[in-house]
């Protein structure tokens, strides 16, 4: 999903998910949780995707701010 809006919308002209909801047809709350999607560190997914991060670590994790360092987030749970 992040990949499709990405070719949808410009990155050097989005200035806000609201932006990218009508640009798309998409609800801008909706495209925000997809947007954070992105900041989390390869190892996390991984961890999610092998079932190796346990299931309140990974709900945590996608409902809240992950912190932008990745080193963080495969650490703690945030």
């Amino acid at each position: 999903m992040l990949s499709g809006l990405m070719a949808i919308c410009d990155p050097a002209s989005v200035t806000c998910k609201e932006q990218i909801a009508a640009e798309t047809g998409l609800n801008a709350s909706y495209v925000g949780k997809i947007l954070r999607l992105g900041v989390l560190s390869p190892d996390f997914v991984e961890g999610v995707i092998s079932g190796s991060r346990g299931a309140a670590s990974v709900l945590t994790g996608l409902s809240s701010k992950a912190p932008l360092d990745w080193s963080i987030q495969g650490r703690e749970t945030f």
